[in-house]
């Protein structure tokens, strides 16, 4: 009973831990702008199954102010309006935010809704808040002393301009006054010429040198007009220059702020009216063996209508067995309807470990391909787009996916142009078993059993046995043995994710004693603390030895013979530290 009733303790305390860890449940939070476009999406842990969605809220609204409704379906289609069908998610409350939760959906695909009932009231609050934001933005120091200096600017530049164009005038003015003059004096040249006389003849040279002096100083004059027209010009741009860059200072201060707010004040004009208004239709993959990649388009090529998709949340992990998706959203339903076309192409990486054993083994690591970035299209509302793999994933594999979009090529024929490419982390293995070797203590003795001569027999009186001698036991209270143990995991066991408290509930655990196999059996639970090291406790079946007849243990014997004992099954608590076999082949491969 003493050695039972510990085990019991312990059974339960394994049984809680093991109702604790699947109370643990994966919650898939999507986050979402208060437009409806899709900010962030994230896989937590929660007390219950199934979805949230968190809708950003402006100061002052509340979560009254947007409605989610979703329904579950069994196929995989895309995202679309829903009616009747519809039901209303859980509202939550939460700071800053709408909360939804959705729960567990058994179907294929969740497909969810988000609208807005007053119509435009949540765009028009957002609307007013970002003009008090800008307003609050440009009443900063630094704003207005920018402000002051782009404005002191323009006026110095508003006064270099005009002196510059008086100056260009009266250039002008005298130019022609200049030009005037010397026609005047080329047609008194000509009538000098014609009269021949000796006193016209004079005066010809007399005109002729006053010609040869105005044409002397008109280009000077002109000279000196480009020259101050040049220095205008340059002081014009330095200027310019200067109040561009105050301007570029002025503007970056507030810049985000002024863009959201011009882009919601257009969405706005465009809204119509105070009727229900549709923010999103979205879509979730449900499923523990179903994971996503998230790709969010955030923006569109104006020249060639190519979307630009960025990657959203982590790379999910992926498991052996797992249906692969990828999803793409804050897709524009006004854009193009071209489909976006996926490939998957998969090639074997280096296994953690063939055997099935758990080394440790670093997280995968992903890349992604980058585009580059084009004006986004303000088009409502956002949705959805789900591309299934439709590839069958298995441990030790490197999934690679591209993204495709309908294109030109340089033929101006259509073709599927790359928009994405990326690598996905290893798809892990799970591993039922584990085999490990260590030394184990146990609570059962290991003695045997000799005879002490007390007294010894004298051979001159054969008749008579005089010697006396007594049993004595030897050995150790406890038993030090190898032990090769075999180990089943409750959970599949994924040998890559970090070390979690989970990791604590006890395996059930089989071991044999190398030195004595079939005299020795182990039964018991593993712990796992520390990557290729495990703790394992348990029961103890294994053969003591035994006095046949107690009672032979008295001083006064005169047998000198062996003491008579038996090979007995006995049961004991026993304990061990084991090491999995890829540590020695780590050990003594190097």
């Amino acid at each position: 009973m003493t050695i039972l009733l510990p085990g019991r303790n312990i059974s339960t305390a394994a049984f809680l831990l093991f109702v604790l860890a699947s109370c643990s449940h994966p919650v898939t939070v999507v986050t979402l702008e208060r437009d409806g476009r899709q900010r962030s999406v994230a896989v937590k842990s929660g007390d219950e199954p199934g979805f949230r969605i968190r809708v950003v809220l402006p100061s002052g609204a509340s979560s009254k102010d947007v409605e989610v409704t979703y329904t579950c379906v069994n196929r995989l289609v895309q995202p679309y309006t829903l009616g009747a069908e519809g039901r209303p998610a859980t509202r939550r409350d939460g700071s800053g935010a709408a909360d939804f939760f959705i729960p567990q959906c058994n179907g294929r695909v969740l497909v969810y809704n988000v609208t807005e009932p007053s119509g435009c009231n949540l765009l028009e609050r957002r609307v007013q808040e970002l003009k008090g934001v800008v307003n609050g933005c440009q009443g900063q120091k630094s704003y207005i002393e920018l402000a002051d200096t782009v404005a002191s600017l323009s006026r110095l530049r508003t006064e270099l301009t005009d002196d510059s164009q008086k100056a260009e005038a009266e250039a002008s003015s005298r130019l022609k006054e200049m030009d005037e003059e010397l026609e005047l004096r080329e047609l008194e040249k000509r009538e000098f010429i014609s009269m021949r006389t000796p006193a016209a003849l004079a005066e010809l040279k007399r005109t002729q040198e006053l010609v040869r002096r105005l044409v002397e100083a008109r280009t000077e004059y002109q000279k000196k007009t480009r020259e101050d027209a040049e220095a205008y010009r340059r002081s014009l741009e330095d200027l310019s220059a200067q109040i561009a860059e105050a301007q570029a200072a002025r503007d970056a201060l507030c810049r985000s702020q002024t863009e959201e707010r011009d882009r919601l004040s257009a969405e706005k004009r465009e809204c119509g009216g105070p009727g229900a208004r549709t923010l999103r239709l979205g879509a979730i993959i449900p499923g523990k063996d179903r994971k996503t990649a998230w790709y969010r388009v955030d923006s569109i090529n104006p020249d060639n209508g190519m979307p630009y998709l960025v990657h959203q949340g982590d790379f999910p992990v992926l498991e052996s067995g797992d249906e692969l998706y990828v999803q793409i959203v804050d897709r524009d339903p006004g854009s193009n309807g071209s489909p976006f076309g996926l490939q998957v192409t998969l090639t074997q990486g280096v296994e953690p470990n063939p055997a099935p054993l758990r080394p440790s083994f670093g997280e995968g690591e992903a890349l992604q391909a980058t585009s580059e970035n084009a004006q986004a299209s303000e088009r409502r509302p956002f949705s959805d787009v789900i591309l299934p793999a439709d590839r069958e994933l298995r441990g030790g594999q490197v999934p690679t996916v591209s993204l495709t979009y309908p294109g030109k090529g340089a033929d101006d024929k259509p073709v599927d142009v790359t928009v994405v490419s990326a690598v996905l982390p290893q798809v892990r293995t799970l591993y039922r078993f584990n085999l490990s070797a260590g030394m184990a203590l146990s609570s059962l003795d290991e003695v045997r059993y000799t005879k002490k001569t007390i007294t010894a027999d004298d051979l001159d009186t054969a008749d008579q046995h005089e010697g006396v001698y007594q049993t004595v036991k030897s050995g150790n209270t406890f038993q030090v043995q190898p032990l090769l143990a075999f180990t089943v995991y409750w959970l599949p066991m994924d040998i890559q994710k970090p070390f979690a408290w989970t990791d604590l509930l006890p395996n059930p655990t089989i071991g044999f004693g190398l030195l004595a196999p079939l005299d020795n059996l182990y039964l018991g639970f593993s712990h796992e603390f520390v990557r290729n090291l495990q703790f394992v406790w348990g029961l103890h079946l294994g053969k003591v030895t035994q006095l046949l007849d107690e009672d032979s243990d008295a001083l006064e014997l005169h047998s000198p013979d062996a003491p008579k004992t038996i090979q007995a099954i006995e049961a004991g608590m026993f304990g061990s530290l084991q090491f999995n076999f890829n540590f020695f082949a780590r050990i003594f491969g190097k």
